[in-house]
This record gives structure tokens, sequence and C-alpha cells, in this order.
């Protein structure tokens, strides 16, 4: 007898219609969420930033109450579909049915419920690793892998805005490996199942090196090159388009004589007398195209993969009925 009333006293929580109240109250929450974000982007929302859950319990408010109450519902909506799930496969193996198109729901369940844990996973583990700089220089991008930029492409509309960048990276690892890839706005450059990433952020140019008038000699140096100046050398230690000082470029440079050790700003044009008695002026600056990636880290997404796969294969097992 307790066994007969035990079954009705919990069959509510794998019935189809607490399915659809959660299912509504879902859609409903992240309506109301989208509103609020909005709504307080430069406020109680001004942390939020991708999938990131953390940034929504740091600092609790009441505009993200409804992520609060979102969270038990999803708790109830996943418990419901894993018992619904067990349910149906439990009737179907005692029915002993073998047709695929009677575990094509229970399957597409099996989705459902690991697309909730990929968001967990993503929201609670994911991780920003910081901006990488790419030119025609190597430089290290993380997880002992170096890159440099090949050529960057970029289309215009009409009115001159970029609406397309299409950057071509040449990437180093510990192996000595250098694979080609291509990034774009809209296409990171990801490994380990999309679990790692890097989103093309800016593109622009930055400096590449400086011409040089020494002593009436022309010299042509990159960052960290040097240039023979009469007993001594001067070092390009750093080159900026502009500054505090206007809209002229002006290059920071390292003059050596024997021990004595001296830094140079010299401004495009500016002519100054070294210590070793040579002239020294800054002819020009020469440009390069870069761009700014985003490293992030995206633990959640491995499993987005796999509940995509497990959705498709449900949608397979159904044959020809979802068509």
């Amino acid at each position: 007898m307790r066994g007969a009333e035990a079954r009705p006293r919990w069959e509510w929580l794998r019935s189809q219609g607490l399915g659809v109240v959660c299912g509504l109250s879902t859609v409903s929450l992240l309506a109301l969420g989208s509103a609020a974000i909005v709504s307080t982007r430069k406020t109680a929302s001004k942390a939020v930033a991708m999938d990131d859950l953390t940034a929504f319990f740091r600092e609790p408010s009441v505009y993200h109450a409804w992520l609060y109450l979102l969270i038990p519902v999803l708790a109830l909506y996943a418990l419901n579909a894993l018992l619904a799930t067990w349910h149906s496969v439990a009737q179907n193996i005692a029915r002993r049915v073998r047709a695929p198109s009677a575990y094509a729901a229970p399957v597409m369940h099996l989705a459902f419920l690991l697309a909730l844990g990929a968001h967990a996973i993503g929201g609670l583990w994911s991780q920003e690793r910081g901006m990488v700089r790419l030119a025609s220089e190597w430089r290290p991008m993380g997880d002992r892998l170096e890159g440099r930029l090949l050529g960057l492409e970029l289309e215009n509309h009409p009115n001159g805005e970029v609406w397309k960048a299409s950057a071509q990276l040449e990437l180093r690892d510990e192996g000595g490996s250098t694979p080609r890839e291509e990034i774009g706005f809209n296409s990171p450059l990801s490994s380990g199942l999309g679990s790692s990433l890097f989103l093309l952020t800016r593109h622009g140019e930055v400096p590449a090196g400086v011409r040089l008038a020494i002593a009436g000699q022309s010299c042509s140096a990159k960052l960290g090159e040097s240039c023979p100046a009469g007993t001594g050398t001067v070092t390009v230690l750093d080159i900026r388009p502009s500054g505090h000082w206007g809209n002229v470029p002006v290059a920071i440079l390292g003059s050596s004589v024997g021990i004595s050790r001296e830094r140079i700003f010299l401004l495009q044009g500016q002519e100054l007398r070294l210590e070793s008695g040579a002239s020294i002026r800054l002819e020009e600056i020469s440009m390069q195209p870069a761009v700014l990636l985003r490293s992030r880290r995206a633990p959640g997404n491995p499993w987005a993969l796999a509940s995509a796969l497990l959705l498709v294969a449900g949608m397979a097992m159904m044959g020809r009925r979802w068509l």
C-alpha cells in the first residue's frame, strides 16, 4: 500500500506538465534577465561578460534576482528531464523495444542535460587569460606557444568602416612545428575542442622600426637593434608614433660609448649630438600591421560540442519523423 501511495506522490516530478512549466519559466526569466542586464549595464551588471556566472555572485544585486530564481528552476527542469528519460528507457527495456526511434527522445533529453552542464561549467570555470599583440616578430601566446602575424586583410563597407578582418598567423610550439592559421572576428583560433580560444579583438598598425641619420650615414633598425654611432652604438629601445609631446613620432634610444650609457628621446626631424660626437637625426618611422587577440579558457565548450552531437544523434534516430 505504501508503494502505491509513493508512486503518485512523486510522479509529478517527471510529468510533462512540470517540464512545460519549467520551460516557460526559463524563457520568461531569461527574457527578464536580458532586459535587466541592458538597463544596468553601467551599474549592477558592469562586470557581466561572456558566459561568466561568477560576476553575479561577487556583488549580489536585486537586479540579478532573475538569475537567482533561474538556478533552482533549471535544477528542477534537469531533474524532470532526467526522471522522464529514466522512466521512458526503463519502460522500453521492460517491453523489449529495440527500435532506435523509441530511444530518440531520451537521447535528446540527455543532450539537453549535457547542455545545461556545459553552461554551468563554462559559467563557473571560464577564465580570461589576458591580451596578446602579434605583429611580424615572434611573441609568446601562453601554453608554450608562440605566434606572429603574416598578413592582415580587411574588407570595408562603402562608408569606409571595416566589416570583415582576416589575419593570417604562423604558430610555433615546443616541437618546432609552424602551422598556419587564419583568425577573424567571428572565427576564433581554438584548440582542445574549443576549451582554449584566441579571439580577434582589434587590428591596426604598430611601429616596426626607424631610419636614422648618424653622422651623415643612414641606418635602419627595428626594436632592439643597434646602429654604429662614431665610437659607440645607438640601440632602438622604443618607438612611439605620438604621445604627450604632440602628434610627432619619437624614438627612445640608448646610446653607449665605452661604459657610458645615455637615454635619448629623439623627435622626428630633430637633430642631437651624442657623447661620441656624432650627430643623430630621426628621419622616419615605419609601421606594420598588428592584431590584438583576447586569450580565453572555456572548459564548457567541449561539453557543449558533445551535447550538439547527442542532439544530432537523437534526430537521426527519429528517422524521417522530424522532416
